[in-house]
């Protein structure tokens, strides 16, 4: 845990003296040189992690989806360095950042309790998908629209 915050620590000191493009071309270059080491995850995978919580069962299709969404079928630099399938971020310094993770199950964990949960206490009846443009999790106008062609690939 200390060898991911001083990580952590070290990426937003870069951010902050390089910028942030200067930091997207260093992730890509480190992304090249680590990619083919790396093992990523399934849909199928994350869909046994999504299992061991309490998700309704039509939902668990919407979050997997997103999970392939977020990572560009887990290829992401986001999911290959952070472990982080849902481009899940945090505010630090009054910049969001990305939560880094020592494992992608972590990251689902994250999602149920960051995300998921938030959807079970509403009060008002709302699909999950309003909930994640509401939420505003969805930021892009066409995101819904991507889930629902994802979750149809799927299910093929």
């Amino acid at each position: 845990m200390i060898k991911i915050k001083k990580m952590r620590d070290k990426i937003i000191k870069f951010i902050e003296i390089y910028g942030m493009w200067l930091f997207a071309l260093w992730m890509l270059f480190v992304m090249i040189l680590l990619v083919t080491n790396i093992k990523s995850q399934t849909s199928k995978e994350v869909r046994l992690e999504l299992n061991k919580y309490k998700i309704a069962e039509e939902h668990k299709n919407i979050i997997v989806a997103q999970s392939i969404l977020e990572t560009g079928w887990y290829k992401s630099l986001w999911c290959k360095n952070f472990e982080n399938i849902f481009g899940l971020t945090k505010r630090i310094d009054k910049k969001q950042v990305p939560q880094v993770f020592t494992d992608w199950k972590h990251s689902v964990k994250s999602y149920y309790y960051q995300i998921y949960l938030k959807y079970t206490k509403l009060e008002e009846d709302k699909t999950y998908y309003a909930f994640l443009v509401d939420l505003p999790y969805a930021m892009d106008p066409g995101y819904i629209d991507k889930l629902k062609k994802i979750e149809k690939k799927c299910q093929k």
